[in-house]
């Protein structure tokens, strides 16, 4: 998964040591982002920036490669 490597390479540096430090699990499965959070109110508020989130991720990959984030 060279997608997922990719994602979870940046992912501290693109949304920052407090989201980093609260993400338990990144995986990707058919076209769709999977991100498993410890805190309840950092999940609760990356659910409300989904949209942009989607964006932000797919342009730092370099390819409009995510239909969809999940957030649990």
């Amino acid at each position: 998964m060279l997608v997922q490597k990719k994602v979870q390479a940046g992912w501290e540096e693109w949304l920052g040591k407090l989201i980093a430090k609260n993400t338990d699990k990144i995986f990707v499965s058919n076209r769709k982002l999977y991100i498993h959070m410890k805190s309840g109110p950092i999940k609760y508020e990356m659910n409300l920036g989904r949209e942009q989130l989607l964006q932000l991720i797919n342009q730092k990959i370099g390819e409009n490669y995510f239909e969809e984030i999940l957030i649990r």
